[in-house]
């Protein structure tokens, strides 16, 4: 896109974001917040949320980064974590649909992997954009233990679930991987070379993907 006027102001709905949750010490309150900028966002909730998390981790101070990420958690805890939907590979449960057939939903990090591995209704995501993506979320989260506690046992149960059409099983392995390097402290570099490693340099699609969260 040219016209940079045009472009959605990711870094201004980041602000909203963190003021609200500044001026709401209730973590209810502030999951309120959060879903409602999630309905305001509608069809574009993914990766629109993603880019909003990004600037957070990008431009937010560590008092900021904290609240988003303790927010997470809460949401993470009570299964309230806003979720994009993904195209499913041939589960049997009724879903909605879309064009490339029947869609599941999934949080911000597993949505990513999902993204970067899988065909979608998306354009390629590729490779250098998802190191950028996936390391912006994973330090994110660092921010708070409960909350990287919570979601490196959301990605194992996802990783360990039977296939429910929303990733392969080659995806799965990798969100496994990835999983099992965060729980052992590496770095977000390393959990994310666990993933790749998995998923393999076959992954063409990749080398036509672009950088939207440039």
């Amino acid at each position: 896109m040219s016209d940079n006027s045009t472009k959605p102001d990711w870094s201004g709905a980041a602000s909203e974001l963190v003021r609200a949750f500044v001026q709401f010490p209730s973590m209810e309150d502030r999951l309120r917040v959060l879903e409602k900028l999630c309905l305001s966002l509608e069809d574009q909730l993914y990766p629109a949320f993603l880019q909003i998390l990004l600037m957070i981790d990008l431009h937010g101070d560590a008092e900021s980064k904290r609240l988003v990420s303790e927010t997470l958690a809460h949401a993470v805890s009570i299964h309230r974590l806003p979720e994009g939907k993904v195209s499913a590979w041939g589960s049997s449960t009724p879903a909605d649909s879309s064009r490339f057939g029947l869609r599941r939903s999934l949080g911000p990090l597993e949505y990513l992997c999902s993204w970067y591995a899988q065909p979608s209704a998306l354009q390629p995501l590729s490779g250098a954009a998802f190191r950028t993506a996936m390391s912006g979320l994973l330090s994110l989260i660092n921010t708070c233990d409960q909350a990287r506690t919570l979601y490196q046992e959301k990605l194992l149960s996802e990783a360990n679930a039977p296939l429910t059409g929303a990733l392969t099983g080659q995806t799965r392995n990798g969100i496994g991987e990835l999983a099992l390097h965060w729980q052992q402290n590496q770095s977000p570099e390393q959990c994310i070379n666990a993933f790749l490693d998995v998923i393999g340099s076959q992954q063409s699609l990749s080398d036509l993907g672009r950088n939207p969260f440039a």
